[in-house]
């Protein structure tokens, strides 16, 4: 979304991969840390360009207070996502109605 937000009207990022000290280094080194910020995605936006909208759908537990990664999900919670995430992208799609 951040590399050709031409072509997305809409992201929603699920789970998206967080800095792992063994996989991608740490801030604590000057490599670790040139490493981290080249793959950030927030510290690449730049001002003029046109995004694509957001959704993102995590919370405290990545999902909801009382979820996880979707395991320990309710049927209730994941119809609930789903339907914010459909209604989200019918927005953005221009299908208000």
């Amino acid at each position: 979304m951040t590399e050709r937000p031409d072509l997305f009207a809409a992201a929603i990022p699920a789970v998206g991969a967080l800095p792992n000290i063994p996989e991608f280094g740490t801030h604590k080194t000057e490599p670790g840390f040139r490493a981290l910020l080249a793959m950030s995605t927030y510290h690449q936006i730049k001002d003029g360009v046109r995004y694509p909208a957001v959704l993102l759908t995590h919370g405290v537990n990545d999902l909801d207070w009382q979820a996880g990664h979707g395991v320990g999900d309710t049927k209730a919670q994941r119809q609930a996502e789903r339907a914010d995430v459909l209604a989200f992208l019918l927005w953005q799609f221009g299908m208000s109605r």
